[in-house]
């Protein structure tokens, strides 16, 4: 099988759970096990539609070019954008986030920030703000929270992203996700200067070393080792329960206007008020 044809086949990734109610979530295991999420243990991600893999930005838009992509030129690809985005984000970053980025994964934070596509997939130490994220939007899908203990498949942040690294460091970490022969694994990212989105969202970032792999068909692969099925896992939450799930958070304070720090999160949270309020209003 190519890479190309490897990275196109989706993951048979099964729900683990239909979450019947907003009771019924919170006596989830792992939306329960506390120690687990104060500890950063356990990593969350909600998707508007269930149906959806966890596909990167990027290699969905790989997806799209209609001749064979090998590692080498989906690498190609991903070099010129981030040499373009970085050419001109002088006109737009301040000073200090511009020295902020050492590496070119630093780059990929800030380009996934303004809808860049990138090798990274948004994920969140909060079962609350996952939660959310599967409910605020496509209100006639079904949502999803993924849940994955990051004991599971022994995830780390990578060596040589830490603002203490030397150059040397920062150059294995370059070279670590610029190989065409890098192998399907994960590593998150929790590190260097955080905007207020990120932090308002708890976020944290998931990025492949191999460019073109999905998330999904990695955590698939894990999940058949023993001991991880439990560690890996995909609530699922049904259309109709979406807005009962928004309400209950809203009054937890999550949502658009704290998620989205700023006017473009005051502008979401109007379109919230009404559907709630229309909500409220019909019982």
């Amino acid at each position: 099988m190519t890479r190309r044809s490897m990275a196109s086949q989706p993951a048979a990734f099964p729900d683990d759970a239909k979450i019947r109610s907003w009771n019924e979530y919170l006596k989830d295991p792992q939306v329960l096990d506390t120690n687990l999420i104060l500890n950063g243990s356990m990593l969350f991600r909600g998707q508007g539609d269930a149906d959806w893999g966890l596909v990167p930005s990027l290699v969905r838009a790989l997806r799209q070019v209609p001749e064979r992509m090998t590692n080498d030129k989906a690498l190609n690809i991903e070099e010129t954008a981030q040499e373009e985005f970085a050419a001109q984000a002088h006109l737009y970053l301040s000073m200090a986030i511009l020295n902020s980025v050492p590496t070119i994964v630093h780059w990929w934070m800030h380009m996934q920030h303004y809808s860049a596509p990138t090798r990274l997939l948004d994920w969140t130490y909060s079962p609350f703000v996952a939660a959310y994220f599967a409910c605020c939007d496509h209100p006639n899908k079904d949502g999803a929270v993924w849940a994955l203990d990051i004991n599971a498949g022994h995830f780390e942040m990578p060596k040589g992203f830490e603002d203490s690294a030397t150059p040397e460091e920062r150059n294995r970490l370059n070279k670590m996700f610029t190989s065409a022969e890098a192998p399907p694994r994960l590593h998150f990212i929790n590190m260097g200067l955080r905007n207020e989105r990120m932090i308002a969202q708890q976020g944290v970032f998931m990025l492949s070393e191999n460019v073109q792999n999905t998330h999904e068909q990695i955590l698939f692969s894990l999940r058949k080792e023993p001991d991880n099925a439990a560690r890996i896992r995909k609530l699922r939450i049904p259309a109709e329960q979406k807005r009962e799930f928004l309400r209950q958070l809203h009054v937890m304070n999550i949502n658009a206007r704290s998620l989205f720090p700023g006017l473009d999160g005051l502008g979401k949270s109007i379109g919230e008020m009404i559907v709630l309020t229309t909500m409220w209003k019909m019982e």
